[in-house]
């Protein structure tokens, strides 16, 4: 088994057929071709999806990856530094990348999504010769994670997984109460793009042919089956490895006086950390800090706000941290995880909190809903920006009157990851779904 870059004289040759008469004892292992436009080992977010989803299913399948020629230094740097990797998997990479002249579609954040079709355009073609000069029993996209990004690979001959998925999530009108101008117009290229997407034939073709479709959520879900997909298993699109959970789980947490609460995440106004200020002014939990690790445009704003609300000496803004790992230990140092965003696909920094020991407040929306149950925080049922406040404010009060039932809120949390959101789960799940769709007919 090799780890490494795939070039035109590296690729596995063919293979027997999966599912064949009469089946085989002694069968091969699926060969996939994972599609990943986002694949970077060591990130968080589509990057770090892409990245998982292919290291861990290589234990199991020989997996060749699709990405980005720019992701290549990282990688490589990557395996060269856990050569193990190659010693234990089969793991191969391809990279594509559109010429050097259309990158002017792709400036910061500005033009993702047109590079992105470029990308997919020209990935198609590279697709193509690999699965001419090897045999793939499934091709799985599965970054760009949003069903209104489709995937042109859909159109080759060979069994098509989608997912998981998300961008079914509406945003809430109700929330756009109080939102600056910017964020407002964020909100709405939002729902333009949604609304795009309904009459885009290309999304339409992605799941028309797709064998298996992977929702991250059940408003996604929805979503494509108003588009006539019949059949959709919801699979959430973050899992952790049995080493990520043993060190987040032993992380030390220091004693200290009252109750904490923290916040992580980009400083933009869908993330909702108005609406949590707004809560813990509102819940006046006498002995309690709210610290937020947030930066980006809406930071100041957020700041005079805490201000306006007189708990600026309660709350703390803190800087940027250098590492992931440096987020974790800031997390452990906390008790209670707030994450008020009203329309998230996933939030992996949940499910981090959770395996560190801390019970969440979240609003009862998306993927955050999901993975929140009451025995591990309060999913706030939120209809509004009021309902969110009121329902985050009682969290907040429930959660600063019984500090032993949130200890116990966090060893649940524990238990829910490891049981729910662990990779020998996920990986048998989509080995059974890999067979599923290499027995099905394709559209």
């Amino acid at each position: 088994m090799v780890a490494g870059t795939m070039d035109d004289r590296a690729r596995p040759g063919p293979r027997p057929a999966v599912g064949g008469e009469g089946g085989s004892q002694a069968e091969p292992p699926f060969r996939v071709l994972v599609s990943a436009y986002a694949c970077e080992p060591g990130r968080g977010s589509e990057p770090g999806v892409g990245w998982d989803l292919a290291l861990e299913m290589s234990t199991c399948c020989d997996v060749t990856v699709l990405t980005r020629t720019s992701s290549k230094p990282i990688i490589d740097a990557y395996l060269e530094a856990h050569p193990d990797i190659g010693r234990a998997r089969s793991l191969h990479f391809s990279y594509y990348d559109p010429p050097r002249w259309l990158a002017f579609w792709k400036h910061r954040q500005r033009g993702v999504q047109a590079f992105y079709y470029l990308w997919q355009v020209g990935a198609v073609f590279h697709a193509r010769r690999l699965v001419a000069q090897g045999s793939f029993d499934v091709i799985h996209h599965v970054t760009f994670g949003r069903y209104w990004s489709p995937s042109f690979l859909a159109l080759l001959d060979v069994p098509f997984v989608w997912g998981p998925i998300g961008g079914g999530e509406p945003s809430p009108v109700a929330f756009w109460s109080g939102l600056p101008l910017r964020e407002l117009i964020r909100e709405w290229a939002r729902t333009l793009a949604r609304s795009m997407a309904a009459i885009d034939p290309f999304v339409h073709m992605t799941a028309r042919r797709a064998s298996v479709v992977l929702p991250a959520t059940p408003e996604t879900a929805e979503t494509l089956l108003l588009r006539g997909k019949a059949r959709a298993t919801v699979v959430p699109q973050v899992a952790f490895r049995h080493e990520q959970l043993r060190s987040l789980g032993t992380l030390p947490r220091p004693a200290h006086d009252g109750l904490r609460f923290l916040s992580v995440g980009r400083a933009v106004g869908w993330k909702g950390f108005h609406l949590a200020l707004a809560a813990y002014a509102a819940a006046d939990t006498a002995g309690t800090e709210y610290w937020l690790l947030v930066n980006g445009p809406e930071r100041a704003r957020l700041e005079r706000l805490a201000a306006r609300l007189g708990i600026a000496d309660r709350t703390r803004f803190l800087d940027p941290l250098e590492s992931h790992e440096d987020v974790h230990r800031l997390v452990a140092e906390c008790d209670v995880f707030v994450h008020p965003a009203f329309h998230e696909t996933f939030g992996t920094v949940i499910l981090e909190a959770m395996a560190i020991g801390l019970p969440v407040i979240c609003l009862g929306l998306g993927g955050p809903g999901l993975q929140v149950t009451p025995m591990t925080g309060f999913a706030v049922p939120a209809t509004s920006s009021h309902d969110a406040i009121a329902g985050m404010a009682r969290a907040m009060r429930r959660c600063a009157s019984d500090r032993a039932r949130i200890v116990e809120m966090g060893r649940k949390a524990q238990e829910r990851v490891q049981g729910e959101f662990s990779w020998p789960k996920r990986r048998e799940l989509l080995q059974g779904l890999y067979s599923e769709a290499a027995r099905s007919v394709r559209p």
